[in-house]
């Protein structure tokens, strides 16, 4: 980070006019960033991350599970980017960077751990350094139950995979259906967010999930 404090100094010391430009700043976020360290400092040692489901289409569903396509918009605050970020809103609203060279949270779903995403978007980075990243993903759960009416309910778990409420503060920006491809024969009646601390068996701490329910029914 030596060289990164330095960069920025550097243009702290020069005219106000002065702003820097994309491709300086992609140049020294790839040699001079640490991508394995989460982002935090003293005045905010926990990162807070923002996770929403934006559904967009039923893709198999029946009384034992239910399989989506969605996006999951997620969003945080890397401290590490903030006063760079700031040098460039000027010129440009954001900067499109490779997930490859920034810090991800490990957001995971708890029923299928190896889910794999669609592809493998950017990420986009606006002043003060707020990141933005929105993975598309088939997202799968057997956690469905009759609740009567010819309604069953499916719930999906996400949270962070390696970091407790020390570290990561996970909260949830909700179910979003504006995208939503309407299905022939099943509708959705009903969605739910709910933040949730648990225990977890293997480790010591406490854990953030998000449960997201859906309430399913035939048309």
């Amino acid at each position: 980070m030596l060289m990164l404090i330095i960069f920025l100094l550097s243009f702290g010391n020069q005219a106000d006019s002065v702003s820097m430009n994309e491709d300086d700043f992609l140049s020294l976020l790839i040699t001079d960033y640490n991508k394995m360290v989460r982002p935090s400092n003293k005045e905010q040692p926990i990162t807070n991350v923002n996770h929403s489901l934006a559904i967009q289409r039923i893709v198999k569903f029946n009384s034992n599970e239910l399989e989506l396509d969605a996006w999951m918009p997620t969003t945080w605050t890397d401290t590490r980017l903030s006063e760079a970020a700031d040098r460039f809103r000027d010129d440009f609203s954001h900067i499109s960077i490779p997930q490859s060279v920034v810090w991800l949270p490990d957001i995971t779903l708890y029923q299928r751990p190896t889910t794999q995403l669609d592809y493998e978007p950017n990420v986009l980075l606006y002043g003060s350094g707020r990141m933005v990243y929105v993975p598309s993903s088939r997202i799968w759960t057997d956690d469905c139950k009759d609740v009567g009416k010819g309604i069953t309910e499916c719930s999906f778990q996400f949270g962070p995979w390696s970091y407790d409420t020390d570290d990561v503060n996970l909260m949830s920006g909700g179910i979003s259906m504006y995208e939503f491809r309407e299905h022939q024969e099943f509708e959705i009646v009903e969605s739910t967010a709910v933040r949730m601390d648990y225990k977890g068996p293997c480790c010591e701490g406490y854990w953030a999930c998000i449960k997201y329910t859906l309430s399913i029914k035939r048309r």
